[in-house]
């Protein structure tokens, strides 16, 4: 996210921008970190492991993102 180690946070609003939630769906948060540097801007590509979260990529975005939410990854076939 571009912050270096002695940026402190302050605060953090987040949203959930794409998903249903099941085992196989990746999920899109973004939001924006204040700390002591700066906001820093983010996006969350995670899913759903058991009731476990797993983060898959943490990506510099804007939290408008352009106004679209992130694309979601097209998974092949089965037997393909």
């Amino acid at each position: 996210m571009g912050l270096t180690s002695a940026a402190i946070p302050r605060g953090m609003h987040a949203a959930l921008v794409e998903g249903d939630g099941d085992d196989t769906d990746v999920l899109s948060t973004v939001g924006t970190l204040t700390t002591t540097e700066r906001l820093a801007h983010f996006a969350l590509r995670w899913r759903l492991v058991g009731r476990d979260p797993s983060v898959e990529e943490v990506l510099p975005f804007r939290p408008s993102c352009g106004g679209r939410p992130l694309p979601t990854p097209r998974h092949a076939a089965a037997g393909a």
